[in-house]
Order: C-alpha cells, then sequence, then structure tokens
C-alpha cells in the first residue's frame, strides 16, 4: 500500500470516528433521548378498604409483618419473578433486600408456621394486575405505566425513593 493511500485512509478513519463521537455525545445530552424514571405502583383490588397505604405498610405487608386486611381477611401478595423492573423496585425502595433474602425470609416463616398470607407468582405487570383485580385480599405492585381502571393505586414509589 502506497504511504499516501495509507494517510488517506487514517484520515477517513479519524474522521468517521470523530463523527461518531460528536453523534453519540449529542444524543446522551439530547432531553429525547433520556427516558423517563421507572415508578413502581402498589395496587390493591379495587373493593379493598384501603385507600393509600405509607411506604412502611406496604414494607410491612410484603414482609409478611402484617398478614390480614383487618382482623381476619388474609392478604394475597401478588410478587413478580425476580428481575423484573417492578420487582427490583420494590425489592431496593420498599423492602431494602435481595431477592434471596426475601425467598429465605418467607421459607423460613414457613417452616416456622408462622406465614399466614398468600403469595401468588406471576411473570409480568399485565399478570399482576389481573390477578389483583380478580383477588379481593390481593395487593401487588405494576410499573405506573401498566396501571389501569381494574386496580387501585394506594402508593407510587419513584425509583430513587429511600427505602424506609
Amino acid at each position: 500500500m502506497a504511504m499516501g493511500s495509507t494517510r488517506q485512509l487514517l484520515f477517513g478513519l479519524a474522521a468517521v470516528l470523530s463523527t461518531a463521537i460528536a453523534a453519540a455525545a449529542a444524543s446522551a445530552q439530547s432531553p429525547a433521548a433520556a427516558t423517563p424514571p421507572k415508578r413502581l405502583a402498589v395496587t390493591v383490588h379495587p373493593r379493598n378498604p384501603a385507600r393509600s397505604l405509607s411506604l412502611e405498610e406496604v414494607a410491612d405487608l410484603f414482609l409478611a409483618r402484617r398478614q390480614f386486611w383487618g382482623l381476619s381477611v388474609r392478604v394475597t401478595l401478588v410478587l413478580q419473578q425476580a428481575g423484573s423492573p417492578a420487582h427490583a423496585i420494590l425489592l431496593r425502595r420498599v423492602l431494602a433486600m435481595t431477592d434471596a433474602e426475601l425467598q429465605r425470609l418467607y421459607r423460613e416463616r414457613r417452616y416456622r408456621g408462622t406465614l399466614a398470607v398468600r403469595i401468588h407468582l406471576v411473570a409480568s405487570d399485565q399478570e399482576a394486575r389481573a390477578v389483583v383485580a380478580a383477588t379481593p385480599a390481593a395487593i401487588g405492585y405494576v410499573l405506573e405505566s401498566s396501571v389501569d381502571a381494574s386496580v387501585r393505586v394506594v402508593l407510587r414509589v419513584d425509583a430513587g425513593e429511600a427505602a424506609p
């Protein structure tokens, strides 16, 4: 290869590289490229008398420290599978634990005979919403964008909010 064509190739590659870097920098600073922060919506059946719950009350329910609505209606926890965005927000911002720690807690309570809540594991926001809508004693969670009129939101949690 001749010296002139090598030089042209290097200048060409430098020009392409600088254009790509400039485009990447512009898109990173563009407001349109920014994704909105995800929010978690904690939901209950529309006939559930709870109108709103605090972060601490929701943690108490999902940690099975509170296992009944009122005196006698057993809570049904609708949990999403590990790895879902909604489950990650619940673990990090509401429960302040890992999925392994939560599963260990449930196993220990079940082994001791102190787990009264029903646990329903689902694969998606849509399935969680459907189970909560069909189960009067259920509490679940979905990304806020998945909420519809079939459930009532009792708490919204920003992905950046601190756990209790």
